[in-house]
């Protein structure tokens, strides 16, 4: 059964690429690989130098991640966040030699899961939770207000708009939590369910994301 399963899959993905050929997800050029950017435009991603503490970040938030990134988010397809998930499989540094025992991304408001269909943090962290050959706990965390965008905040503003915004279940005791995110800032959001997790008894936490932004507006610190 299992050799047959996976040829299904082969011609399914043989199919989807007649119907829909693969492209780069930020010049849209013609892609013969299952990778998400083509060589030219992996030749201009960033590694990123000055992420949050505490936050293993894979690259910085310019040139073609952008566009990207920018797919995955609202392109209105779980299949194009996913396809970036394996950047940040690849760019994945264990902190101290940390060994996962659960992968969590940062939860949508369910208001907000039903309007974009998906959770683009969910989808990029699958591909991360299986090369750890740990579960995604994508249900472990909800988000209990609906919060708004923060994009256009400082840092302070940052901070207060995702106090206490998460509440972990106890599913997550006892384990060793990586939290993933498609991009970060300050490190306000992941700082907040980093204490979370920990409030539902996890030993031991990491966050990464995929690429860093810088901050728009400042509060002057």
């Amino acid at each position: 059964m299992g050799p047959m399963l996976s040829l299904l899959k082969t011609w399914c993905a043989d199919l989807a690429d007649l119907v829909a050929p693969r492209v780069c997800l930020a010049c849209a050029d013609p892609l013969v690989t299952v990778e998400a950017l083509c060589p030219r435009c992996r030749e201009h991603l960033m590694p990123a130098v000055d992420a949050p503490m505490g936050v293993h970040v894979a690259w910085d938030h310019g040139g073609p991640l952008v566009r990207a990134i920018h797919r995955a988010k609202y392109g209105d397809d779980p299949a194009v966040a996913a396809s970036l998930g394996a950047l940040l499989a690849e760019a994945w540094r264990a902190p101290g030699g940390f060994v996962a025992t659960r992968v969590v991304p940062v939860p949508l408001h369910p208001a907000r899961l039903r309007q974009r269909g998906f959770n683009q943090s969910a989808e990029l962290a699958r591909a991360l939770a299986q090369q750890l050959d740990a579960p995604l706990a994508w249900r472990a965390v909800e988000r209990v207000r609906d919060t708004p965008s923060q994009t256009r905040l400082d840092r302070g503003a940052r901070r207060e708009n995702v106090r206490s915004v998460f509440r972990a279940d106890g599913s997550l005791r006892g384990q060793r939590v990586v939290l993933v995110d498609d991009v970060v800032t300050t490190g306000a959001t992941l700082s907040e369910l980093r204490d979370a997790v920990l409030a539902a008894g996890a030993t031991a936490v990491c966050a990464t994301a995929l690429a860093r932004a810088p901050l728009l507006f400042t509060d002057g610190r």
